[in-house]
């Protein structure tokens, strides 16, 4: 809880799956269950995502651009 800026919760994500070790660890702190979360797909500075982009298919021959991954530049 955060009263200076009105903040009253803080979504932690989840996981790769809804039953994975990562997510079941972390729904033990929200004890009201499931929470309605949004997630952005905005990419702002097009140049740099793509630079990052770039980068990860040199080095990493098995990476496929249309994984659907929000975050496609990380492994």
């Amino acid at each position: 809880w955060d009263s200076v800026r009105g903040i009253r919760q803080f979504h932690l994500g989840g996981g790769l799956g809804s039953d994975d070790g990562l997510f079941r660890f972390k729904k033990r702190f929200n004890k009201n269950g499931f929470l309605p979360y949004v997630i952005g797909r905005t990419i702002f500075d097009r140049e740099k995502y793509d630079l990052l982009r770039s980068i990860r298919s040199k080095s990493d021959p098995e990476f496929d651009p249309d994984n659907g991954f929000m975050i496609q530049y990380r492994g």
